[in-house]
């Protein structure tokens, strides 16, 4: 029996991604060709790409632990181009019904998932559309924060889940190591992309 396999691309956003970004994760330029390499894989064969797009307004709260990041419409909320499909479509943080979530999984490649939290399930529109993968590749920034978040949420849903560690960064080295024994140990299974 096959198996329905999506990718969660988590915030690739030009302000944690580029070293002139707000709040960059160390080393994450670094990844952006692989990145690149598992959005072509997705687009030749036909795999859906749930990207999660951290968004803030000036005045968020989260801006008392972190410097202001990735506010709405602004150059640093923005997606990388190295992570973007050209059938994509955006989704706000309010509830779509199943037939519209079903509609917009049969028209478009990629469908980004806006967030205001560490966690891209705060959307109540991602455990909809996650729920028709059997198999999830996780990627993006940071390991140690919405990477991890988006992990745990596909564990609840009984998703095997497969972190790409050669296409994830965290924020602090320190702990990236005890994040992904965490995550092992939870059942995520962690592999380099350069197997495929």
């Amino acid at each position: 029996m096959s198996q329905t396999i999506f990718f969660a691309d988590i915030d690739t956003q030009f302000d944690f991604m580029k070293s002139k970004g707000s709040l960059y994760v160390s080393e994450a330029q670094k990844i952006i060709p692989k990145l690149k390499k598992l959005t072509e894989f997705a687009r030749k064969n036909n795999i859906k790409i749930i990207s999660s797009l951290d968004t803030h307004l000036n005045n968020d709260k989260e801006f008392k632990q972190f410097p202001v990041h990735c506010v709405a419409d602004s150059s640093g909320q923005r997606k990388i181009k190295e992570t973007l499909l050209k059938k994509r479509i955006k989704l706000r943080t309010k509830k779509y019904s199943s037939k519209y979530i079903k509609q917009i999984l049969n028209t478009y490649k990629q469908i980004i998932v806006e967030k205001n939290t560490f966690d891209v399930f705060s959307n109540p529109n991602a455990k909809s559309l996650f729920k028709y993968a059997d198999l999830v590749f996780v990627y993006g920034v940071a390991t140690d924060y919405c990477v991890k978040a988006c992990c745990l949420g596909l564990l609840k849903l009984h998703k095997q889940v497969y972190l790409v560690e050669d296409a994830a960064k965290a924020v602090d080295k320190n702990t990236a190591d005890k994040t992904l024994r965490q995550l092992k140990k939870k059942g995520v299974k962690l592999i380099s992309w350069q197997i495929y």
